[in-house]
């Protein structure tokens, strides 16, 4: 009996054993061999963020190119409107030039007309020298101009040259060159229009011995330092020092500063005539004198 339960004894502790060995051997197996992976539910996740990714990609790109064709419409749409622009510039630029020239020729032909009109013997009108002249005023000097309503002058002190070149001159600028050297430049047609176009310069049939410098200046506005009317980007006026017919900006200037000898060959806003001196000497004196084509001593 004792050896049967010893043996039930042993057997138990012997399954016991067993068992633990067992349990060791599964616990090492499971150690060894590891868990199969459950599938991820995050890939279907990113399957649909990618297919969303692409869905945006894909719009994104579908407007960038309707901007871009926009954008495109748009430029071409300022590029039309930038042609008709210029097209419409040149045409009123065109327009204003033929309506200044028929302008212009307009008054011309109304000054030779007045100028030739024959003035009336029992007219008294005294508007300038060569008026005095033919009152038997021939001696130079000063005169003074009576105020004219219908032309609207004041009245004006002038100097009239009542012996040179036949005399009648009304003297409008006086001024001389350093050497005593005289020179002159003498235009058959010279007119100075009105204020509403600028007192604009014409003139035509040059003669004389001091070279046309007046030429470049011919069909120009008169400029001054407040009222830039030349024909450069700079104002010729403020460069010059002196109110002119600028063009762009002189072959003369006979309004320029007056230099002392000395001085007067140093500068380019001087009294200058470019066909005597050239550019950088100042006339000492200078004179500019005018009467009606018609007049006859």
């Amino acid at each position: 009996m004792k050896s049967a339960k010893m043996t039930a004894t042993s057997l138990t502790v012997v399954l016991l054993v067993l068992g633990h060995a067992t349990a060791q051997s599964s616990f090492k197996k499971n150690l060894a061999t590891p868990k199969p992976a459950k599938p991820a539910q995050c890939c279907d996740e990113v399957r649909s963020l990618k297919v969303q990714v692409a869905s945006l990609t894909s719009i994104l790109e579908e407007m960038s190119r309707k901007q871009e064709s926009d954008l495109m419409k748009v430029v071409r749409q300022m590029m039309e409107l930038e042609k008709l622009n210029q097209q419409h510039e040149a045409r009123v630029t065109e327009a204003e030039s033929k309506y200044s020239e028929i302008y212009n020729q307009i008054e011309i032909m109304q000054l030779q007309a007045a100028q030739s009109a024959p003035q009336q013997s029992t007219s008294d009108a005294i508007y300038d020298c060569a008026s005095l002249y033919h009152k038997n005023y021939k001696i130079s000097g000063e005169y003074k101009l009576p105020k004219d309503d219908f032309l609207g002058t004041p009245e004006l002190n002038v100097f009239c040259d009542m012996e040179n070149n036949g005399g009648g001159w009304t003297v409008i600028q006086r001024r001389k060159d350093w050497e005593g050297e005289t020179r002159y430049a003498e235009y058959g047609f010279f007119t100075v229009m009105n204020e509403m176009n600028s007192y604009k310069l014409l003139l035509a049939n040059y003669s004389g011995n001091a070279g046309d410098s007046l030429r470049y200046h011919n069909n120009t506005n008169f400029s001054t330092k407040n009222k830039d009317n030349d024909k450069c980007v700079d104002n010729c006026a403020e460069l010059r020092h002196g109110g002119y017919w600028y063009n762009c900006c002189t072959d003369s200037n006979l309004n320029g500063v007056f230099y002392r000898h000395g001085l007067h060959t140093k500068n380019t806003d001087g009294i200058s005539w470019y066909g005597w001196h050239g550019p950088n000497y100042s006339l000492k004196r200078v004179e500019m004198k005018i009467r009606p084509q018609t007049f006859v001593p």
